[in-house]
């Protein structure tokens, strides 16, 4: 499968090469030894070719903290607070960010997420979500 996605690579554009090199980097994070450092840089290749980069913005975050670069992966997040199309994105990243020890990564983007959707029925439960972090910060 890599050496055909590689083949594509070159003629694609746009969508589809964000998307091919996504795949390819979760080759390289799959094979035997693992090529972790490969994997970030395509995910960061992807990102630039992408209109719509949130998804890939979370999985280069993950790649980050996989091999302890926090700060690499707290920028990741902030691009993500101020970039991200979906609200659904940014609070999957919030969690993710506490879950790894990042609670200001993870207050920046609840927070993203609640000004976001501010005056719209989810208010209230996305406000619930940023008060319950605030707590476990606290």
């Amino acid at each position: 499968a890599r050496l055909y996605l590689e083949k594509l690579l070159p003629g694609l554009e746009g969508p589809l090469r964000a998307r091919c090199l996504r795949l390819l980097s979760q080759i390289a994070l799959g094979s035997e030894p693992s090529r972790v450092d490969e994997a970030i840089k395509l995910m960061k290749d992807a990102v630039a070719a992408s209109e719509t980069p949130d998804d890939m913005l979370l999985d280069l975050a993950q790649l980050q903290l996989d091999i302890s670069d926090f700060e690499s992966a707290r920028q990741t997040y902030t691009q993500l607070s101020v970039s991200a199309r979906d609200v659904g994105t940014m609070l999957s990243g919030a969690i993710a960010a506490h879950n790894r020890g990042l609670a200001e990564s993870a207050l920046e983007l609840a927070q993203a997420a609640f000004d976001r959707v501010q005056g719209t029925p989810a208010e209230p439960q996305i406000a619930g979500f940023l008060d319950q972090l605030k707590a476990l910060a606290g």
